[in-house]
């Protein structure tokens, strides 16, 4: 019937879903809000940027490898919030 009088049904359509890449640069970049904040106001020390930026470097590190499945993509991210606890951790002592 629909075909004949010209009503189209609408498509369902499945939700987006963000690449991983996209997925890890925002908690990457939480983790470097995170360990700013945390260095500067709660432990008042002054972070080598080296260090500060350690988030960062396992994101590059991560584009060279691949992502495309869910294991790789929640390891990198377990790896850029352990890198954050680990930096805080060593200016902590």
């Amino acid at each position: 019937m629909n075909q004949l009088s010209g009503i189209h049904s609408p498509r369902v359509q499945s939700p987006r879903t963000w690449p991983p890449q996209v997925r890890i640069a925002i908690v990457v970049a939480a983790c470097l809000i995170v360990e700013a904040i945390v260095a500067k106001n709660v432990m008042h020390v002054k972070v080598d940027i080296l260090a500060l930026l350690a988030p960062l470097w396992v994101f590059a590190v991560s584009q060279t490898w691949s992502t495309r499945d869910k294991t790789s993509e929640l390891a990198t991210m377990i790896l850029a919030i352990g890198a954050t606890a680990g930096v805080l951790v060593f200016y902590a002592l």
